[in-house]
């Protein structure tokens, strides 16, 4: 039986709620949109405007179904951000796979839209995104492994406590200027026994807005 993948989506907009978030009047940038039926439904009509970005055209015709609202771009997200994409969103999800991806397996997780993400953003924004705290059978890929090493800077980082993600990615952030406000994680997927995929949270805003 097929997890329900919803879930972890339900339970952010939940939480944001209760932080007296509305989502009403946010601008939304789905990455790695898919056919939009795991989650980017799940908040589609309660946002103020959304756009769902998504590589592959055969999923093109149920975006176009799944979220009658959204503007569907069939594009290669992290190539648009590299070219200087900068449109401006306040609420940015990136449903990032794991592994390596891309034409040359060239891209990792979420290491190469994150550098990108002060370019989209005016203010603040909150922006979600996929962290495998804990992969498993990593080392049957070595681009992978290596990827992850460089980027938490770690020889083997397997099973990262949630504080210490959260300090790693805030302090991040800080080397783009962007301080982080608030943050949480939202379990999302097990592969048992390892609680392996997290949602993490952040609402993060550019320091130099008041400098």
């Amino acid at each position: 039986m097929e997890p329900d993948r919803s879930i972890g989506m339900l339970e952010i907009c939940r939480i944001l709620e209760s932080k007296n978030i509305s989502l009403k009047k946010f601008k939304a940038l789905d990455l790695f949109a898919r056919k939009g039926d795991w989650q980017t439904y799940v908040y589609a009509n309660q946002v103020a405007t959304i756009e769902a970005w998504e590589i592959l055209p055969e999923f093109e015709a149920e975006l176009n179904q799944n979220l009658p609202n959204a503007i569907i771009r069939i594009t290669d997200s992290i190539l648009e951000l590299k070219n200087g994409f900068s449109n401006k969103y306040d609420f940015i999800v990136l449903d990032n796979p794991q592994n390596t991806f891309g034409e040359n397996h060239e891209y990792c997780e979420h290491f190469d839209v994150l550098p990108h993400i002060h370019q989209l953003i005016d203010k603040k924004a909150i922006v979600i995104f996929n962290i495998n705290k804990n992969p498993f059978n990593i080392e049957k890929y070595e681009k992978w492994e290596n990827r992850r090493n460089q980027f938490y800077g770690k020889e083997e980082p397997k099973n990262i406590n949630i504080n210490e993600l959260a300090h790693f990615y805030t302090q991040y952030f800080l080397d783009f200027r962007l301080k982080t406000n608030f943050n949480f994680a939202v379990f999302r997927e097990e592969c048992k026994p390892l609680d392996y995929l997290y949602y993490f949270v952040f609402e993060i805003e550019k320091i130099n807005y008041y400098d």
